[in-house]
């Protein structure tokens, strides 16, 4: 079993949603690294977020990043999130404003906790 076999293992209660890339950065490297991690698992989980038409964040400073605007929409209903617990999957955490930004919306529409899990630093 993999270390994020293991890790996943503790939120089973969870659903479990890996952020959306850009469209632009999905169509450079032709598929969403973190999905694909999560595929390998053979873990359940749910494209809760997608992505509006922004700038991609590499492109940005450190400064431009934390000053940005809500970057997702809400790709399913806001039913489907009340009172559940979710775990946000992102790739790097570099400034945490795309977990922060995640996290809001999820909790806007009625997640219940939001918990985040990142591959690096």
């Amino acid at each position: 079993m993999t270390e994020l076999e293991q890790l996943l293992k503790i939120y089973r209660t969870y659903l479990i949603c890996p952020l959306p890339l850009s469209k632009e950065r999905f169509e450079q490297r032709g598929f969403n690294q973190v999905s694909g991690c999560l595929e390998l698992t053979r873990v359940s989980f749910t494209p809760l977020l997608k992505r509006k038409e922004l700038s991609p964040q590499s492109e940005k400073t450190r400064t431009e990043r934390l000053l940005m605007e809500q970057p997702f929409l809400l790709a399913v209903t806001s039913e489907k999130i009340r009172n559940q617990k979710v775990l946000l999957v992102d790739d790097v955490y570099t400034t945490g404003r795309t977990l922060f930004h995640g996290a809001e919306l999820l909790y806007k529409n009625g997640a219940k906790t939001v918990k985040s899990l990142t591959f690096a630093r």
